[in-house]
């Protein structure tokens, strides 16, 4: 599963508005973290962000039934475990999805 964020991370401090590099943006944009136009941009960023995940989130449940069907890995049982722990060179089985 993809890496989720959650809560409102528009609300933190931000640690870039600290400093200042005294760099001045082409075409006259202030993009300057905590600037009007930087936090207007990413707040619009998020918004898509959080869209899309929710829009993405929608497949999560069949994904994850294709992941099932299609996994080649199972738990060991606890036989080869032990066979596992004894020798960690032994084969143990593989579960090959064929379809």
């Amino acid at each position: 599963m993809p890496y989720i964020v959650t809560g409102d991370v528009t609300q933190r401090p931000d640690i870039y508005t600290r400093d200042n590099y005294d760099y001045e943006y082409p075409n006259g944009l202030d993009l300057k973290p905590g600037s009007d136009f930087h936090n207007e941009i990413r707040n619009k960023i998020w918004q898509r962000a959080r869209e899309s995940r929710n829009e993405m989130s929608k497949r999560f449940k069949s994904w994850n039934e294709i992941d099932r069907v299609l996994t080649t890995y199972i738990p060991t049982s606890d036989k080869e475990r032990m066979i596992k722990k004894q020798d960690s060179r032994k084969p143990i089985s593989i579960v090959f999805p064929y379809t």
